[in-house]
C-alpha cells in the first residue's frame, strides 16, 4: 500500500488487498458449510490448517528471500524526482513519469536508526512545524513531525482516537460475523447448508465493501478521503446493528421456511457486513493518511495490535452475552441475539462519531493550508 502512495494510486492497491480478502471470505464460508455437512467438524479443521498452510508458505518464503521490501528510501525518492525533473528526451518525452515530486511528502525513508541519513545534531537541532507551517515530509496534516519513536505519538489526540476506533470497530465486526451466521440457524431453523449458501449470498456485499469501495471511492476525482468513507461506513454499521432486533423479532421459527423476516435480515446481514469490510479495508490508507508514510511505519505495530485485541474479545463477548441472556434470564435466542445488537449499535455510534470529529479536524488543517497557499500568492 505505501508502494502504492507513492503515486497516489492508493485505491488500486487496496482494492486489489480487499478483492482477495473478500473473495476469500465466500470461499471459505462455502467451503465451511460443504465440508461440515457432507463430513465432520474435524475434518474441516484439518482442511482448514491445510489451506492456511499452503497459503502461508508463498508469503513467508518471499519475505525470507527479500521479495517483499520495505517501502522506498529517500534515495529512491531523490532518483524519481530527478527523473520527474529532467526534460524529455526521444521516447521518454511520451512518457508520463510516474513518480511525481510530491511523493515524498507522502512516504519518507525508511525509519530503522540504520538507515537515517542525517546525523545526530542535525536531528536535535531541527526545528518542529509550528501551528502555521506546513507537515515535515514523512508527516501529515494530523500528525505534522516525523515522530524519532512512537512515544512522542502519544501526545496527538488523533493516536488515541484510532486505537479506540480500531478496537470497537473490530470488536464488533468479528462478533457479528459469528453471531448472524449462527442465527439463520438458531432462529430461522435453516439447515447447516442452507445456512452456509446464504451466509455466502450476503457475503457478495462483503466483497463489494472490501473491493469495490475503495478502488471506486478512495481518493479518486469526485469520491472521498479515507477517513469520509470510514464515517460513512460506521454510520451505515450503526444503522445495520440497530435494525436487527426490529427484524427478528422476539421468537424463533419452530420449522424452516421463508418469511418477510427473513429476507429483510439477509439484506440487513449484507449492510453490516459492506460496512465492516469498509471499515477494515479502509484501515490501512486511513493510518497512512492521518499519520503520514514514515509515522505509519513506526506506529503500525502499536495500533493493529489493538484492532487484534478487538477482534478477539467481540466474539467471546457476544457468545457470553447471548447465552447469559438465553439461560440465566430465560429469553429466547431472538431475544438475547437483541440484546447484543443493541450494545453492538451504542458502540458503533461512538466510532462514528470519533471518525466524523477527525473528518472535521482533518478539514479544518486542509483550509488552513490552503490559506496558506492563498496567503503566498
Amino acid at each position: 500500500m505505501l508502494w502504492f502512495s507513492i503515486d497516489n494510486t492508493k485505491h488500486v492497491g487496496v482494492g486489489a488487498i480487499g478483492l482477495g480478502t473478500g473473495s476469500g471470505a465466500v470461499f471459505y464460508t462455502l467451503l465451511s458449510g460443504w465440508i461440515i455437512h457432507y463430513g465432520s467438524l474435524e475434518t474441516y479443521l484439518y482442511t482448514l490448517a491445510g489451506f492456511q498452510a499452503l497459503t502461508s508458505l508463498p508469503v513467508v518464503l518471499a519475505v525470507y528471500l527479500g521479495w517483499l521490501d520495505a517501502p522506498p528510501t529517500k534515495d529512491e525518492f531523490d532518483a524519481w524526482n530527478a527523473e520527474a525533473a529532467a526534460p524529455p528526451v526521444g521516447d521518454a518525452a511520451a512518457r508520463v513519469p510516474r513518480k511525481p515530486v510530491e511523493a515524498a511528502a507522502r512516504v519518507e525513508e525508511k525509519t530503522a536508526p540504520s538507515s537515517s541519513l542525517r546525523s545526530l545534531s542535525e536531528e536535535l537541532t531541527k526545528p518542529r512545524p509550528s501551528a502555521s507551517a506546513r507537515p515535515e515530509a514523512g508527516g501529515s496534516l494530523m500528525m505534522p513531525m516525523k515522530l524519532k519513536n512512537w512515544e512522542e505519538a502519544l501526545q496527538f489526540p488523533i493516536l488515541w482516537n484510532r486505537i479506540i476506533i480500531f478496537t470497537l470497530s473490530t470488536f464488533n465486526g468479528y462478533c457479528v460475523k459469528v453471531l448472524l451466521s449462527t442465527t439463520f440457524v438458531l432462529i430461522f431453523s435453516l439447515g447447516e447448508l442452507t445456512a452456509a449458501y446464504l451466509s455466502a449470498a450476503t457475503l457478495s456485499f462483503y466483497l463489494i465493501g472490501r473491493a469495490a469501495v475503495p478502488f471506486l471511492f478512495l481518493d479518486r476525482k469526485g469520491g472521498l478521503p479515507a477517513v469520509g468513507l470510514f464515517t460513512i461506513a460506521a454510520g451505515m454499521a450503526t444503522v445495520s446493528y440497530g435494525v436487527i432486533p426490529s427484524i427478528i423479532g422476539t421468537g424463533e421459527f419452530a420449522k424452516p421456511r421463508f418469511s418477510w423476516r427473513l429476507l429483510l435480515f439477509c439484506f440487513a446481514k449484507a449492510f453490516a457486513g459492506l460496512s465492516f469490510a469498509a471499515m477494515q479495508t479502509l484501515s490501512g490508507p486511513l493510518l497512512v493518511n492521518d499519520f503520514g508514510g514514515a509515522n505509519f511505519v513506526r506506529l503500525a505495530p502499536l495500533l493493529y495490535p489493538s484492532a487484534g485485541t478487538g477482534g478477539g474479545l467481540g466474539p467471546i463477548a457476544g457468545i457470553l452475552i447471548v447465552y447469559a441472556q438465553y439461560y440465566r434470564n430465560n429469553k429466547t435466542f431472538a431475544e438475547a441475539f437483541g440484546t447484543f445488537f443493541y450494545i453492538a449499535a451504542a458502540l458503533s455510534f461512538i466510532v462514528f462519531s470519533l471518525t466524523a470529529y477527525s473528518w472535521i479536524l482533518l478539514r479544518k488543517e486542509e483550509r488552513r493550508i490552503a490559506a496558506l497557499d492563498g496567503a503566498k500568492v
